[in-house]
């Protein structure tokens, strides 16, 4: 007699196997952890905009060294936030710290152009507390701690040798001044193409230029010159106020030269109304826009 079969057991369809368990976590985890790296730049990003904010609040009380902190986190957190660049820079040169605030606000330029008109301004300034020498041994030291192709040590030494070509009233200690500024300039521009402000610089030292030369045939070139610098830092940086204000000069001494026809000079004096009216637009740069209204108004630029 065989023995009686034994009754099939139907599955629960509430149990699970382990192997689908573990599996059914590990999916869980990986959409967690896929989760949480997707907001990460999010949470940096938040963080750094709060350091920043911290930043400026000490700025406001004047307490630049705990604002520097509050800086140099923000940085660390978004290395591309241009205001915490130019920020720290600007709180830098309040502590004395200057070419390390000089650096930091042109690492800001090549992040948003804009920055290239307070480092024009800061710039000069230190020019008037600090030997430029001196200034120029310490960026010296920069780059051999940053290396030699660091594009904002490059734009700095380029903005200090223009200021020494055109200080004291176009006096300069180094007449070369001027086309070794155009040399460091040239560098960054080559390094950085996407450089909108180190082209406006680039702009503004062949201005300096080509007032050394009376107006005549040995202006032609660096006009030239000129017009394509403003050009490049136009396309890449349509508001950038000094490319407007360097294109409403180039204008106005193109003007001067003495080949031109009398409906040339009109149609040049005309363009450079309309590039003061685009810098009037923009606002700031307020000493730049009166002195371009008296050229135009009054007839030849002066030697600035």
């Amino acid at each position: 007699m065989s023995p009686a079969a034994e009754p099939e057991v139907a599955p629960d369809p509430g149990r699970r196997r382990p192997g689908r368990l573990v599996a059914s976590l590990l999916v869980s985890v990986l959409l967690v952890v896929g989760a949480l790296v997707a907001l990460w730049p999010l949470v940096r990003s938040t963080r750094a905009r709060w350091a920043f904010q911290r930043a400026e609040e000490h700025v406001a009380a004047r307490r630049h060294a705990e604002a520097i902190e509050e800086y140099d986190l923000s940085i660390d957190l978004e290395p591309t936030r241009a205001d915490a660049w130019g920020g720290r820079g600007r709180a830098r040169l309040k502590v004395g710290n200057f070419i390390p605030g000089v650096l930091d606000v042109a690492h800001a330029s090549g992040l948003d152009a804009a920055w290239i008109v307070p480092i024009l301004e800061q710039g000069y300034q230190i020019t008037y507390v600090v030997d430029l020498d001196r200034v120029f041994e310490a960026l010296d030291d920069a780059e051999t701690r940053r290396g030699r192709d660091d594009a904002d040590v490059a734009l700095v030494r380029g903005l200090f040798r223009f200021f020494d070509g055109i200080h004291a009233a176009g006096s300069p200690r180094d007449p070369t001044s001027l086309d070794v500024a155009l040399d460091d300039i040239d560098a960054v521009v080559a390094a950085r193409p996407d450089h909108a402000a180190a082209w406006a610089l680039r702009g503004r030292i062949l201005l300096a230029r080509v007032r050394r030369a009376a107006p005549g045939p040995g202006r032609a070139g660096p006009l030239e010159e000129t017009a394509r610098s403003v050009a490049e830092a136009l396309e890449r940086a349509p508001e950038l106020t000094l490319a407007h204000a360097v294109e409403a000069w180039r204008l106005v001494l193109l003007a001067e030269q003495p080949d031109l026809d009398p409906e040339s000079v009109a149609a040049a004096r005309a363009s450079a109304r309309g590039a003061l009216d685009a810098l009037r637009g923009l606002g700031g740069l307020g000493d730049e826009v009166r002195e371009l209204e008296a050229a135009l108004d009054d007839g030849p630029a002066d030697d600035r």
